[in-house]
């Protein structure tokens, strides 16, 4: 015999175990990927604190977000590893500015912090975005990400600055680490293809609008799901609640609406309202007549006889019979119960029925509620996306003002957001020539696109204004390609993580950053030259 338990505590309990699993990991492996970022761009030893930066702002994060919502998701913990890319973004300019010049710490901190304003402005600027969702997980996750980046930005430009010590070399060759960005004409015909490329991958995009698709279970419970698929096929059921502000209301709601059904509602001739059970009994009374009686039991002895049992079987219901039946003590549901209590002023009677017109039909949204399972979800579905539509026009436009506030110039303005549109591009490009089914949290990385591409957008605008101030050094490649690598590390790590929700936003952000950096040190420079 074969017992298993389908639900949605076995899902959450699956899930749960997998995401734990994934965050161990996810994190050995992103520490793994960030030392070796270390090696190659800094080692030296004061060095370190840039890397120690999560160390000091994820725990509080993560604590004042449970104290926020009351608990914190795995999911939130799993994007952890993202803001520990983006958290050493703010020291890692830091620590290269101080490292090629030999002006005062305070002078050089105060250069460059305009930058880092710039950066965490465009970055906090997505995650507030994502507060107006209304899925609580993408709330928590902007309330961890806005917490945690305050935390390392504050440190990064008031506390870190004093321990690195002034002049400290990297170790890293400049001359290696000069990138000769693509002429006027190359990066234009590169712009183009991307934008192709983007369009294609639009138009062959897989989106998955399965909800199942965002839990990751074990083997054994997809088994069970398909066994019990079968039996009960979600697809073609529906439920009908019949309301009532009183349990008793909701039974006699759920009598009248059983009438108007041809083959009526099981659950309505077993659960009946007080009235009708009053009105039972009485038709039970006037039923068993003496005559009846004394029929029914001469009835029973002939077919003993003929039959073979013994008529004193049905001596307890004679018994019964002849006492006030109405004392019986019998009660249905205790094995099966199928009123619920939604509030202290309102009982809903919960009826599975096939998803067919007729319930739809007959349900007026006020006594009674027909939710079809299929419609429920394609109804979900299409909520998500509007919001997910909403929340990434939300972040452009903010962050499109801020850009323009802090440079009053349309045309950088502008340029600023060719990171954002090309790395799009290629990210959507990608998913389509891979076939990657993206599940509804994909979205989520959308907005946080926006942000990174501008972060690194800025760094190049910046440094081609420096020019003109002889502060190019405050702007080294390195420190654009440490950052970005650092970013890859914490985000992209994500990929090798089995839960379906971590993977797709790491994948997205393997493709989505790896783009932007790709677009910012390739291709921008040469539209800064022509344009600005």
């Amino acid at each position: 015999m074969h017992t298993f338990f389908v639900g949605g505590l076995r899902y959450t309990l699956e899930n749960a175990l997998l995401i734990k699993k994934d965050l161990m990991t996810v994190t050995l492996t992103g520490l793994l990927c960030l030392t070796g970022v270390f090696v190659c761009f800094f080692r030296t030893r004061r060095a370190l604190l840039v890397y120690s930066l999560p160390l000091l702002v994820l725990p509080p994060a993560a604590w004042i977000t449970q104290l926020i919502f009351g608990h914190i998701s795995g999911i939130t913990l799993g994007f952890g590893s993202v803001v520990v890319g983006l958290s050493v973004d703010y020291a890692i300019y830091i620590y290269f500015a101080l490292a090629q010049t030999n002006p005062d710490t305070a002078n050089v901190v105060s250069k460059i912090t305009k930058h880092l304003w710039c950066n965490f402005l465009t970055s906090g600027l997505c995650f507030v975005a994502l507060l107006f969702s209304s899925i609580e997980v993408f709330k928590q996750i902007a309330v961890f990400a806005l917490i945690a980046l305050s935390l390392a930005f504050f440190i990064s430009v008031r506390v870190l600055p004093s321990y690195f010590k002034k002049g400290t070399p990297a170790r890293l060759n400049t001359a290696k680490t000069d990138i000769i960005p693509l002429t006027f004409k190359g990066a234009v015909w590169v712009s183009i293809c991307l934008l192709v490329f983007g369009l294609w991958g639009i138009t062959h995009l897989e989106l998955s609008s399965n909800l199942n698709d965002l839990n990751s279970t074990s083997a054994a419970f997809v088994k069970d799901r398909q066994i019990a698929q079968q039996l009960f096929p979600s697809n073609r059921g529906a439920l009908l609640f019949s309301l009532g502000k009183t349990q008793d209301e909701a039974l006699a709601n759920n009598e009248q609406i059983s009438s108007k059904i041809p083959d009526g509602l099981p659950i309505s001739t077993l659960f009946v309202s007080s009235k009708t059970r009053t009105e039972n009994r009485e038709r039970w009374a006037t039923f068993w007549t003496p005559a009846r009686w004394e029929q029914a039991q001469s009835v029973l002895q002939t077919q003993a006889q003929t039959k073979g049992f013994n008529p004193q079987a049905f001596a307890p219901f004679w018994a019964w019979l002849q006492s006030s039946f109405t004392d019986s003590n019998f009660d249905f549901s205790t094995w099966y119960n199928p009123l619920i209590k939604i509030s202290n002023d309102l009982y809903a009677v919960v009826n599975i029925v096939p998803n067919e017109p007729l319930y739809a039909r007959l349900a007026d949204g006020v006594h009674f509620v027909f939710i079809s399972a299929s419609e429920l979800q394609a109804s979900l579905v299409q909520n998500v996306k509007k919001e997910a539509a909403t929340i990434v026009c939300l972040a452009l436009l903010l962050n499109l003002i801020a850009v323009w506030l802090l440079f009053r110039n349309y045309k950088e303005t502008l340029l600023c957001f060719i990171p954002v549109l090309l790395g799009s591009c290629f990210l959507f490009g990608c998913l389509a020539l891979f076939h990657v089914k993206v599940n509804l949290f994909g979205l989520i990385f959308l907005p946080l696109l926006i942000g990174l591409g501008l972060d690194y957008a800025i760094f190049q605008l910046i440094k081609h204004r420096s020019k003109q101030e002889e502060l190019t050094q405050l702007y080294p490649t390195r420190a654009l390609l440490a950052a970005g690598l650092s970013t890859l590390a914490g985000f992209g790590v994500l990929i090798l993580a089995k839960h379906s929700v971590l993977f797709m936003m790491g994948i997205c952000a393997l493709l989505g950053i790896g783009g932007t950096v790709l677009v910012s040190l390739f291709i921008l420079p040469a539209l800064w030259k022509r344009y600005v």
